[in-house]
């Protein structure tokens, strides 16, 4: 009996230890992870509850190389879908949320452009439609960047003496020495043409 009693308990101070989630509480993860595109750009993703049949996949992209180079620096978008309706979705949650990892970098650098975009995971391939991930194309944003042009080093500044600087220079000093002289008489006579 005594043994009972505290078997009790200690399910009943496990249950008060639950925590549920008030109208307040902010939406619970249901699965998180990260992968890469083009070697370069860094994605992160996660699924959050967005009402209590449906999950919103939040995607998150960002390029370091590009923001020196040019090109897509970054890129956000949100996925929407049912995976409740999905057998497999209910018993294997964990290999679920690794395959829709796998599914979303299948789609590459066209993830939150494609309007068609639907992403799956492939243990839920014959479920019924609202159970894949359509891509909502209102939460898309792509930010991009104009990487460093390569551009000829500016030419130094070398001033052009006026044609009577010129004529002199030619006059006082040997043809080989006739670009110096002038120089040199530019400046001590301060030749604004």
């Amino acid at each position: 009996m005594l043994k009972t009693l505290l078997t009790l308990m200690s399910l009943l101070a496990l249950a008060s230890g639950v925590k549920r989630r008030g109208p307040g509480a902010s939406p619970l993860v249901a699965g998180r992870g990260r992968f890469h595109l083009h070697g370069t750009m860094n994605c992160t993703w996660v699924a959050r509850e967005s009402s209590p049949d449906s999950v919103r996949v939040s995607v998150k992209c960002e390029d370091p190389v590009a923001r020196v180079q040019g090109g897509e620096t970054d890129m956000e978008c949100a996925y929407d879908g049912k995976p409740q309706i999905c057998p497999a979705y209910r018993s294997k949650r964990k290999g679920f949320w690794r395959q829709m990892g796998r599914s979303f970098k299948k789609l590459g650098a066209d993830m939150c452009k494609d309007e068609n975009a639907v992403v799956s995971a492939s243990m839920c391939k014959r479920a019924p439609r609202d159970a894949h991930f359509k891509l909502d194309i209102g939460s898309s944003v792509i930010g991009a960047q104009s990487g460093g042009m390569d551009l000829p080093p500016p030419a130094p500044f070398l001033p052009t003496p006026c044609p009577e600087t010129r004529r002199r220079a030619e006059e006082y000093c040997s043809s080989s020495l006739a670009n110096v002289c002038a120089f040199f008489l530019m400046m001590m006579q301060n030749d604004d043409c």
